[in-house]
């Protein structure tokens, strides 16, 4: 193939010859620039100029952005390159593309786990207008041990970038433990129609989804709600692996954030429903009651509590109501 010298010299540019996926990078590259040979012909530029610019969006896209630097350097690299195949290589006025990355760092500054995430998304006219006019979701998960750590996210897209970062604590699992997790908000729902096939999906692309009796949640980006809103909470119980017949129960409060008053409490004696024979987590969807709230700032707390008389320590959450 005679872009071959030009693809692996872009490679080597970009992200060296050192680098550990390099290979199967150099192979994405290869079939990418054969599987897109029509619109080289199509935009009359020379094939060799064609590869090097369908390689060095593959290379940017394999880059991982430890640093805001890094992060500058995979946006100037697909401008480029939109800007050398006039907007026909995964460009157009309606395209919107950003580059995510999250660096959990532990107290001593070094990072504990990473990611990196490119959201591409064309849309016609009308649709971007409607995108534009609110927040996006996104979300994504890695894997990460127990400890206290910062949390820190990067988003660029276009000219524009933005960071945020936030504390994050994962619990020590101990599986002789009754325990609990944190709790996640949702004001999004929706029945799974082949919760065998949609879970299998998903987990092809490395995600677990929160899913209990044929229900996945998805986890809300704000905690701001209306009393109109249908929000529900979803946890997880971790019930030690001796015990073979778990019956929990949960017990909710709602608190005023500012006084520390009680605003609303409930309880369920029995959730035997989610408990799936033979496994120790447990997980659960609970209605969050906002249409019996006034307006204002409040902390919702749950344990779960099991026969024997034990509890978990309480999961708190804040949340408003508009």
């Amino acid at each position: 193939m005679r872009v071959w010298p030009t693809v692996q010299g872009v490679l080597r540019r970009v992200l060296g010859p050192d680098d550990p996926e390099y290979e199967d990078i150099l192979q994405s590259a290869l079939e990418r620039v054969v599987q897109t040979v029509e619109r080289a012909t199509a935009c009359d530029c020379p094939m060799t100029h064609w590869a090097a610019a369908v390689t060095r969006n593959v290379a940017i896209d394999a880059l991982r952005a430890r640093s805001r630097d890094d992060l500058q350097r995979r946006m100037i690299g697909h401008q480029r390159i939109a800007d050398f195949t006039h907007g026909m290589f995964g460009r157009s006025p309606d395209h919107v593309a950003s580059f995510v990355t999250g660096m959990a760092m532990k107290p001593d500054g070094t990072v504990a786990a990473r990611f990196s995430d490119t959201v591409e998304l064309d849309l016609e006219k009308h649709d971007l207008e409607e995108f534009s006019s609110r927040p996006y979701h996104y979300e994504n998960q890695f894997y990460i041990a127990g400890g206290q750590y910062t949390l820190k996210l990067a988003v660029s897209s276009g000219e524009k970038y933005g960071q945020f970062e936030v504390p994050l604590v994962v619990d020590h699992y101990d599986p002789a433990k009754f325990s609990m997790s944190d709790l996640a908000l949702s004001r999004q729902f929706y029945k799974i129609a082949d919760p065998s096939t949609s879970l299998d999906a998903l987990l092809l692309q490395d995600r677990t989804p929160l899913v209990t009796q044929g229900l996945q949640l998805v986890p809300s980006g704000s905690n701001s709600f209306k009393k109109s809103d249908q929000v529900a909470i979803y946890l997880e119980v971790y019930e030690p692996a001796s015990v073979t017949s778990p019956k929990i129960g949960l017990r909710m409060r709602i608190l005023d954030k500012k006084t520390g008053e009680s605003r609303l409490e409930a309880s369920v004696p029995d959730t035997a429903s989610s408990v799936i024979p033979g496994n120790p987590v447990v997980p659960m969807g609970v209605p969050l009651p906002v249409n019996q709230l006034q307006p204002g700032t409040y902390v919702v707390e749950l344990r779960a509590t099991e026969a024997s008389g034990k509890a978990t320590n309480a999961r708190k959450a804040e949340f408003s109501i508009e």
